[in-house]
């Protein structure tokens, strides 16, 4: 009989690495207090951090590794970023796994690419850019989403959806992933994990976007780029120039910032998701949040750049 697999395909900036991050500590004695082997590296159960960049670039290692290793009777987990661009390889996890379900942790789509923007996007082009070939795409849903839900639909493997925003989140993917809250995650250090990933300030985003087109500073290539984000993750601004945002950001038009909810509404109301209220009013405030933030003034813009 196989053992049975709960899949977490993580979508770009959907608290994916801070859910993994959560699995790691202490040993991987969160898993192992519900059960639960929790698949590492080299897809080797309670083996540290998922392999993602072997499934995203080396998929024949991967399935290799699946198709070789040893997995005893009973439940694992798997949260991997790539697994929501990588269909074939779900046929590959069904061969050793009752895939028992996909749990899926998703964004308010313009806050999402608001975030990748300000996480990294900036090494890419500035924020007029970013908003220039986003067009339209801003604010989709049904193509952001539904594609790769629908693959797992097409696989049989049932599906829940479980958005970021809003409170609890922890609790709300174990209740969709596990049917049950391990009390683990009530007690230190589980309860406050350090954040991962976090973005970099919306304004100095902007500003580090311009001196790479300017040359200022080389355009990072490869292991580079993770390196620059990470310097500027850590670089220390007066709270005051942490504050702002780019002029662009107060002229996107709110409207379709609403149609848009609306629409993220519907595609969780279609898969039955909780909390809609909660989730959607979250949603609008972290929009507004962004949108009411200041431009620089000329001269915190000069001391930006």
């Amino acid at each position: 009989m196989k053992p049975d697999l709960i899949l977490h395909p993580g979508f770009p900036k959907c608290a994916t690495t801070s859910l993994q991050q959560l699995f790691i500590m202490e040993g991987h004695a969160l898993g192992k207090s519900m059960g639960v082997g929790f698949i590492g590296a080299d897809f080797r159960p309670d083996n540290g951090y998922p392999p993602v960049s072997k499934l995203m670039y080396r998929h024949d290692e991967a399935v290799a590794d699946v198709l070789g290793n040893d997995y005893p009777p009973g439940r694992y987990f798997l949260s991997n970023e790539a697994l929501s661009g990588k269909p074939a390889f779900l046929e590959v996890l069904a061969s050793r796994f009752r895939l028992d379900r996909a749990v899926f942790t998703l964004r308010f789509p313009v806050l999402q690419a608001l975030s990748g923007f300000r996480y990294s996007g900036w090494l890419e082009e500035d924020f007029a850019g970013f908003l220039a070939k986003q067009g339209g795409r801003l604010f989709e849903v049904e193509g952001k989403y539904a594609q790769p839900v629908k693959r797992y639909d097409d696989a049989r493997v049932p599906v829940r959806l479980v958005p970021i925003e809003g409170t609890a989140l922890e609790a709300r993917f174990f209740r969709a992933a596990f049917d049950a809250v391990p009390a683990l995650l009530a007690k230190p250090p589980f309860d406050a994990p350090p954040r991962s990933n976090e973005s970099v300030p919306f304004a100095f985003a902007d500003a580090l976007a311009r001196g790479l087109a300017a040359g200022v500073v080389s355009r990072p290539q490869g292991p580079q780029r993770h390196a620059m984000v990470i310097a500027a993750q850590n670089h220390v601004l007066p709270e005051e120039l942490a504050q702002l945002a780019p002029p662009q950001m107060a002229a996107i038009d709110r409207d379709a910032v609403m149609r848009s909810l609306a629409a993220y509404r519907a595609f969780l109301a279609a898969r039955d998701t909780p909390d809609l209220d909660a989730i959607c009013a979250a949603a609008e405030a972290g929009f507004d949040k962004l949108a009411r933030l200041p431009a620089p003034t000329p001269a915190q813009a000069a001391e930006l750049d």
